[in-house]
């Protein structure tokens, strides 16, 4: 079973810290295209952003 987060609005939840369109495109994303579009956010948004996908329960 894959766990996400909801994407169904029009905008991510408050804490997410990326758009829903790179949100969108990161869970979308393969092996081969998720390091090209990881490089194009600035580092502390990717760190930010690993916490928000991170689930201690997986």
């Amino acid at each position: 079973m894959t766990q996400a987060h909801p994407t169904s609005g029009a905008e991510p939840e408050i804490d997410c810290p990326v758009s829903l369109e790179v949100l969108g495109s990161v869970y979308r994303a393969d092996e081969y295209d998720l390091p090209m579009i990881l490089e194009q956010i600035p580092a502390l948004k990717r760190a930010q952003l690993a916490t928000y996908l991170f689930d201690p329960g997986v």
